[in-house]
């Protein structure tokens, strides 16, 4: 290796590793609300519509950032809209662990939080993939998403040691460094990022001819039908193993731990594998083989609790690894198939349709489990709520095999062309 490409890897490497303890911390503060809803209904006396209201006004403030992060990023540049949501992220953040001691505060104080996370979302990704050699950069989304999700399966750690009798704000205050560590660690990774290529602004029309491509249309349908899948497995699968363990007499804590290992834990371990598979396989095959894993946890998982929770968890594992592996292969190929002056704008309208579709699907399962379970209280019969999630992997699968071999991303590049002379 010469000297001027080792500096250049090195360079790489310390900004990956920056902006990937910066997603780490974001993702920890992220979920500092969702983590303790046990607590803040002991001490705060709210009841679980209450505490779901709150995730849910700050879950429309998430989606909204994401729309209007993507649309800056173009025209402000992703480094900077990056930098500024880290620093108005750990500003919320603190004054939720200061103010935050009702409902409707929180449900202000959380959105805002959650808004300012959204913001730095879709950057990072952009930041990581302009950023990396050709053959990683996939593994370089891979590293970035699965930062937040270490940083889920940290914090849910956390809350579960600290048991439901501690105060809600016991666990924000050791969040707050997090907070802090997040911007720090993203202005590190914003100051070694290479400057973007000029180009001149893209019009409407060629917006509009990238989204309306062979290729944008079946990854924006496929990234829907993902998210479908992901969000409802989210909601649901967490209560149906817990419920299965806590009836095979282990202890709630230890209950708790094993649910956010299979299902988060696995999650971390997909991002951080399925980019480099994808780097090595192609896109195509591996989003593939990924959806039609997730669709075969999805028509089993919830028909397995007779089998006994050794197997429901291994299941749980394969399907946290296989939900979330193939968004990483996903939001590489959408990167791929998308001039750089326009990606804000696209992963913003994709993100904006992938989140709507997604928020639907756990009312749907809760819907199937009500017609399949007569009468009121915990449902006894869950396989054909979480096979209605399973539909969504099957067509994620679909819109990948209707993806051209190679890389299944660049495509809409070649059907239009780069933007600008």
């Amino acid at each position: 290796m010469n000297p001027a490409a080792a500096v250049r890897r090195r360079s790489y490497q310390s900004f990956i590793m920056a902006l990937t303890v910066s997603r780490i911390a974001s993702g920890a503060v992220a979920m500092a609300w969702p983590a303790t809803t046990a607590q803040v209904m002991v001490h705060w006396s709210l009841n679980p519509g209450q505490v779901g209201l709150v995730q849910t006004v700050a879950n429309v403030a998430h989606g909204l950032a994401l729309f209007v992060a993507g649309w800056g990023a173009d025209r402000y540049g992703a480094a900077r809209v990056f930098r500024v949501s880290n620093w108005l992220a750990a500003v919320a953040f603190v004054g939720c662990v200061v103010f935050a001691r009702t409902g409707p505060a929180a449900s202000i104080l959380f959105a805002l939080l959650l808004a300012c996370l959204g913001g730095a979302y879709a950057p990072a990704l952009m930041l990581a993939a302009g950023n990396a050699p050709e053959g990683r950069r996939g593994a370089a989304v891979g590293w970035t998403l699965g930062g937040a999700f270490f940083g889920y399966f940290v914090v849910l750690v956390g809350a579960g040691l600290a048991g439901p009798n501690s105060p809600p704000q016991y666990l924000w205050c050791w969040l707050v460094p997090l907070a802090l560590l997040a911007a720090l660690t993203g202005d590190a990774a914003a100051r070694r990022c290479a400057p973007p290529p000029k180009s001149q602004p893209a019009s409407r029309s060629d917006l509009g001819k990238i989204l309306r491509s062979r290729t944008s249309v079946l990854l924006t349908l496929g990234y829907s039908a993902h998210a479908w899948e992901l969000l409802g497995m989210w909601a649901w699968a967490p209560a149906f193993l817990l419920l299965v363990l806590h009836e095979g007499g282990m202890a709630p804590v230890l209950a708790g731990l094993v649910t956010a290992a299979a299902l988060h834990l696995s999650g971390a371990l997909a991002t951080l594998t399925s980019g480099a598979m994808s780097d090595r396989c192609g896109r195509r095959p591996t989003l593939v083989a990924l959806a039609l894993g997730g669709a075969a946890c999805s028509f089993a998982f919830g028909w397995l609790q007779p089998f006994g929770a050794a197997v429901l968890v291994l299941v749980a594992v394969l399907y946290g690894f296989t939900t979330v592996g193939d968004s990483v292969v996903l939001k590489t190929a959408m990167v791929e198939a998308t001039p750089p002056d326009m990606l804000g704008r696209v992963l913003a309208v994709r993100s904006i349709v992938g989140f709507s579709v997604g928020a639907l699907a756990p009312g749907a399962v809760g819907l199937v489990l009500d017609a399949t379970n007569p009468g009121d209280g915990v449902p006894q019969v869950w396989g054909w709520g979480f096979a209605a999630l399973g539909c969504g992997g099957l067509l994620a699968a679909g819109c990948g095999l209707g993806l051209r071999p190679a890389r299944a991303g660049r495509e809409a590049l070649e059907e239009v062309g780069p933007s600008g002379p």
